[in-house]
This record gives C-alpha cells, structure tokens and sequence, in this order.
C-alpha cells in the first residue's frame, strides 16, 4: 500500500456514525483495560521510586513540571480535539497542523529557556536550573505524536491507541527504576517524566500509517486552529486551576510539603484519570456524531454522569476511610503528611470525576470557546480560595481545592449544557441520590472506624494490608446498602455491573 492510500486509509469521512453503541462499548473495554493495567504499572513504579528516593528529589522535578508540562500540553490538547470533531477533514489539514505544532512548541522551548533565571528566583532554588535545561527538550516531543493518536481515536481504533498506552507507560517505569537504582538520584524521575512521551510517539508512528507531507498553505486551518486555541485556553485554565495550589505551596512552604502534596494529589487524581480519561477517549468521538439528535445525546450523557457518580461518589468515601494506611502501604513512613493530604482532597473526588464531564459537551457541540469562558472563572475563584488556604499550610490549600470543586461542579454542567437545553435538574436527578449514598456511609463508617472503641480497636490492631481490605469492604457493603435503600431498586448497581460485562465481551 503506498503513502497515499495509507492517509487516505486515517482520512476517512464517511461511515463514522455507524453502529456506534457497539464501537462505544469496544472502546470503552479497550480504554478501561488500558486504564487499569497503566495504573497499577505507573503505581508500581511510584511505590519503588518513593522508596529509594526523597520527598526533596520528588519536590524539585515537580517544581519544573509544573511549567513544562503547560507548555508542552500546546497543541496536544487542542489539535486532537479538532481533528476528531471535523467532519470534512482532508489529508492536507491534518499536515498543515502537524507543523504547525512543531513550530510553535520548538518556540515555546526558546521561551521556557529564556524564563530560567526567573523560574530559578521565584522558588529560590538553584538546583533546579539543570532540570529545567533538560526537561526543555520535553515541551517538543509530544509534538510527534498527537495527531497520529488523534487518527486513531477518530477512526476508533482503540485498541492500537490502548496498546500504546501501556507500552510508552511501562518502558518508561522501568527506565525510571533503573536510573534511581543507579544512583542518578532525581534525575531518575526527570528522563521517566520525558521518555513517556518519546515512547509514545515511536509506537504512535508504527501503530497509525499517515505520514504528513509538506505544508500546503492553500488549504485553510483557520477554523481548526481557532476551535484549538480555545481547547488548549480551556486546558490552560484548567492546569492552573490543577498547579497553582502545587505552585503556591512551593513558594511559602518549600519542596519537602509540595512533594507530600504531588504524592497525595496524584493519587487523588488516579481514580479520576482512570474512570474520566476512559471515558474521554470514547466519549468525544460518540457524543460529536449524536450532536444532531438532542434526546439521544442528552440521554447518552446522563447516563454516563450517573455509572460516574455510582463509583465516584464510594471512591471518595473509601480514599477518606483508607487514605493515610494507602500512603503507608504506597510510598512508606517518610511520607505521612501525604496520607493526612489525601483524605483532606477525598471527599472532592466523586465531584470532580463528574465535573470533568462539562468538557465532553463543549467540545462535541463545538463550543470551545464557552469552555474557554468558564474555565477563566474556574481559575479565578479557585486561586481566591487557596490564597485564603495557603497561610495554613498544605493542609489548607488541599481543603481549598476539595471546597472549589464542590462549589465549581453544578454551575459549570448548567453552562456547559446550555446549547442543548440541557436541564441541570435532570443533571442532579442522575447524582444525587449517589450523592446521599456516601454521605450515609462516611457517617456510618467514621463512627465504626473511629468512635466505637470496640470495633475501632478490632481495625486497629489488624495488619496493615488486612486492615485495608477490611475497611474496602466494610464501607463496599455499606454503601451498596445505602444506594439500594435510596434508589429502592437493585438497578442503579446492576445496570453498571451488566455495562461492565457487555464492555469486556465487546472488548474481546
């Protein structure tokens, strides 16, 4: 097959819009197998990196990643977002954006570099200008492979797009182990963050045919880039709204309490990745083809928010109940401030797995712009609250953020949907009941757990793994209780349990 037919082959147009509920749940098994295994890899290697480095080593890179992982973010979310929703795409835009995108991100290299002696002054930490040299090179390299992922996931070829997950993911841990096993100390953490991408990008070429060609300036990709730009502002806001707590704690407090938070934050943030960015990678190609048939999209939707917020809502119980005996098992003694982080950012987890959704309608309704509104807002109110949070410490940025997530969630669905007429009380009417279900079993629990010395000291005194598995089921039991006495009826948890398995076999 020569180069031509092999474009053509990603370039397709028609035929997109078929049989999408089967392709939707492939997808989905193939995204959620993906999820799972680069979880547990990219754990795994977290727990042995903890373990022969320091919080200060972990602090330091986060201090560059903070701003490299902004810069090099350009583009790769934005361009694949367009590529996905334009119905009449050509050959010719797709190239024309690829160059764009290296010749932009190769300029943001020059301003990141440029920036070095002030990023140096504001954390008032010399060790770090070496780190941001190198990680420098990091800003260009998802260039090489975003628009061929973006292929693949228009032409929902989820399993290519998974295989490649878990293969960028896992090479990366091992380079990462080996490096710290070394004796590189934190530069171990620096070249795992960067060959992520690197590895991404050679599978990314081998697994999608379409090889770009010169650019063609006669053909326009104004419109594109426009609906780009406002994708990647939405994400810039966003990753402020995400960061400016890492930054701010960086600043007053210093590289041990922000290393304690990244540790907690990124755990917090495991579960949410794991269930939205599943979902994102399904969910963004199917919702833009339904965007003509307003019942079946708002349908489509609400019923995603509601399997969300069935398991969002018992994550976030489970993550206060367990949170300082999962940094112990995870990252060891060093790190107990991280454990007594992640209970505080908790109960924001349910909140925050559906809050991620409102990108879903911007983005298929071709509203990136709104997305880009919101998110200025967003970025507003959430760095007031931690400016109030800040002078306590770590602790009080983390309540600052749980705080803007539960204030931020239901305004931000009701302007996202909008355009649809989606109504925000068919929004509450999916999650509210999820809702009440883990306040019951958080009180249950905390009283059992906590406040009823017999059964407090009978957890108390199991080992740690053990006391873990019983406190999941403990508050597991619980809260399916709870759901099945709100709801009245067994189907809010057989409904997702009969998805779940119509995903794997559709997945096999």
């Amino acid at each position: 097959m020569d180069i031509n037919s092999k474009n053509n082959q990603y370039i397709q147009n028609e035929g997109l819009a078929t049989d999408l509920k089967h392709q939707a749940i492939r997808g989905a098994g193939f995204a959620l197998f993906s999820r799972t295994i680069n979880y547990f890899i990219a754990i795994g290697g977290t727990v042995v990196l903890a373990r022969i480095l320091t919080p200060d080593d972990f602090g330091l890179v986060t201090m560059v990643t903070t701003i490299t992982l902004l810069l090099g973010n350009f583009g790769t979310n934005g361009f694949p977002e367009a590529i996905i929703k334009e119905h009449e795409l050509s050959h010719a835009m797709v190239s024309n954006l690829f160059w764009i995108h290296i010749g932009t991100n190769f300029l943001l290299i020059l301003v990141f570099l440029a920036l070095t002696p002030l990023i140096v002054w504001f954390y008032g930490e010399e060790r770090i200008r070496p780190i941001i040299y190198m990680m420098s090179i990091s800003i260009i390299i998802p260039c090489f492979s975003a628009h061929h992922l973006a292929l693949l996931r228009r032409n929902m070829m989820f399993a290519r797009f998974a295989g490649n997950e878990i293969a960028a993911t896992f090479l990366s841990s091992s380079l990462g182990i080996m490096l710290a096993a070394g004796g590189f100390g934190y530069w171990a953490i620096v070249f795992r963050r960067m060959s992520v991408s690197f590895f991404s990008a050679i599978g990314a070429w081998m697994l999608c045919g379409w090889r770009p060609s010169l650019p063609n300036f006669q053909v326009n990709v104004s419109k594109m880039f426009n609906y780009a730009l406002h994708t990647y502002g939405s994400f810039v806001t966003a990753y402020f709204t995400r960061n400016m707590d890492k930054l701010l704690i960086a600043r007053f407090h210093g590289s041990v309490p922000l290393a304690n938070y990244d540790r907690a934050y990124h755990i917090f943030l495991v579960p949410t990745n794991q269930l939205t960015g599943t979902l994102n990678n399904v969910a963004l190609p199917v919702l833009s083809r339904l965007v003509g048939e307003r019942e079946r999209y708002i349908k489509y939707f609400l019923k995603s928010i509601a399997h969300m917020s069935f398991i969002g809502m018992f994550v976030s119980v489970v993550t206060v109940a367990i949170g300082k005996d999962l940094v112990l098992l995870l990252l060891g003694p060093k790190w107990d401030l991280a454990g007594e982080l992640l209970q505080i950012l908790g109960p924001a987890i349910g909140m925050t797995i559906v809050d991620r959704t409102n990108g879903w309608l911007h983005l298929s309704l071709g509203h990136a712009d709104r997305w880009f509104r919101w998110g200025i807002l967003s970025v507003f109110i959430t760095f007031t609250l931690m400016l109030i949070g800040v002078p306590y410490g770590a602790k009080g940025v983390a309540a600052a953020y749980s705080l803007s997530l539960y204030l931020l969630m239901l305004p931000g669905l009701w302007y996202a949907g909008k355009p649809v007429q989606l109504s925000i009380m068919k929004v509450i009417g999916s999650i509210w009941r999820f809702f009440l279900s883990a306040v019951i079993t958080g009180i249950i629990c905390l009283y059992v757990l906590t406040f009823q010395t017999v059964t407090a000291h009978f957890f108390g005194e199991l080992s740690l793994l053990l006391r873990l598995f019983a406190t999941v089921l403990f508050c597991g039991i619980v809260y399916t209780s709870s759901v099945v006495i709100v709801f009245r009826s067994i189907k809010p948890i057989t409904d997702p349990l009969q998805m779940i398995r119509e995903l794997f076999q559709r997945a096999g």
